[in-house]
This record gives structure tokens, C-alpha cells and sequence, in this order.
């Protein structure tokens, strides 16, 4: 095969002083293959015939017209590799930043306020002149807590006993309870598993059962 130039695409189709060596779409007529095979007297590579995955992969190359890079050589520089580090941009994302003190911000309704988040979200619905939504009723709150803390309805013994709770601390009792509930952990482990399309899916569902 003197004169072959395997570097270029136009050398692969022109071959050596013998001619052609790849005949695209025709792997039985190409003398490449029949070389890598070991089927003539010129055998290549000489040190030792290629494994026979290698050897059907470039047969099947040919087969499929024998495809060459868009690029006039074989062998690329590889890309320049961007610099480590992240960029400003990125560096000011919200999640990067420190655990600060944010002082709530001034509301027209103090009354309405039962926590520091709560003037955060009022200050937002003043400035576009909306007002909060009526408090729910307990049955309406129960309903909603258990709903997206486990996917379920309440009982009719939990409903009974909220109810008839009428201490300062009855809804933190259930969400408390809800929480520590193995349904909670079944509820986001599906939820979770139905974005996961991992193998690992199983195995996250049941630690996060596990761990209510």
C-alpha cells in the first residue's frame, strides 16, 4: 500500500499506487477490510490482527459509506479548555451567596402579620394592590396540610381531634405529626421517583421512607 494516506478524506478514497483501498458501501470490495482481516498477504496491523469487535466496526464504517469528519485531517486540536472558576454571573446566583439578616420590610396591614415571612409576602401583594386571601377554616387548613404533606385525606379521627383542639399550638401539632409520618416520606419518595429515571430511584424512595 505505498503512497496510502490515511490522514484526509481524499487520500482514504484515492489510496495507495494499488488504488482505491475503501470502496463505500462495499466492505466485501474493499481492500482495507480485507487487510484488517487478515485475508492477504499484507496484513495489517503487522504486530497482530485486531480484536473481531474492531474489526466488524470498520467493516460496518465501510458498509455505511465510510463517513469522514467535516475537517480536511484525521487528528484535531481538542478545543482550547475554558478556564476553572465560575463567572461573575454565576458567582452572584442567590444560592452562592452568605446567610444574611434581611430585615422584613415595611407593611400597611400589621395586623395581618403572625411572622417575619409573613410581611415579605404582603409587602409583594400591597405593591401590586392586592390584599391576602380570608383565612381558611380548620376543616379547609387540615385538609390542605395533609393533602400536601402525604397525598392522602384526613381521617375522620384526625378531623375530630383538630377540632376540637382549640389550643394556640393545635396546627403545628399536625403538621408535626404529618411530618413524621411514613406517608409523608412514601408521598415526595413517589414524587421523586417519577423525575428519577435513574436505577438509583428504588433506593432513594425507600431512604426517604425510611427516614420519617
Amino acid at each position: 500500500m505505498a503512497g496510502l494516506n490515511l490522514s484526509t478524506a481524499a487520500g482514504l478514497l484515492k489510496g495507495g499506487e494499488s488504488g482505491p483501498v475503501v470502496i463505500p458501501g462495499e466492505p466485501e470490495n474493499s481492500r482495507l477490510v480485507a487487510v484488517v482481516s487478515y485475508q492477504e498477504k499484507l496484513k495489517m496491523p503487522p504486530t497482530g490482527k485486531l480484536p473481531d469487535e474492531q474489526i466488524a466496526d470498520i467493516r460496518s464504517w465501510v458498509k455505511m459509506g465510510a463517513s469522514w469528519p467535516d475537517s480536511e485531517a484525521v487528528a484535531t486540536p481538542a478545543p482550547a479548555s475554558k478556564p476553572a472558576g465560575f463567572t461573575k454571573e454565576q458567582r452572584e446566583f442567590w444560592s452562592f451567596q452568605p446567610v444574611a439578616e434581611c430585615v422584613p420590610p415595611p407593611v400597611k396591614n400589621r395586623g395581618w402579620i403572625s411572622n417575619p415571612i409573613d410581611s415579605f409576602i404582603l409587602s409583594k401583594l400591597e405593591s401590586k394592590g392586592l390584599k391576602p386571601a380570608p383565612p381558611a377554616d380548620k376543616w379547609t387548613l387540615l385538609r390542605r396540610a395533609t393533602f400536601d404533606l402525604t397525598g392522602l385525606p384526613p381521617t375522620e379521627k384526625e378531623i375530630a381531634d383538630f377540632l376540637t383542639d382549640r389550643s394556640p399550638g393545635a396546627f403545628g401539632r399536625v403538621v408535626e405529626r404529618l411530618l413524621t409520618s411514613p406517608r409523608y416520606g412514601e408521598h415526595w419518595g413517589d414524587r421523586s421517583r417519577s423525575l428519577n429515571k435513574t436505577r438509583c430511584r428504588w433506593s432513594t424512595t425507600s431512604w426517604m421512607s425510611r427516614s420519617t
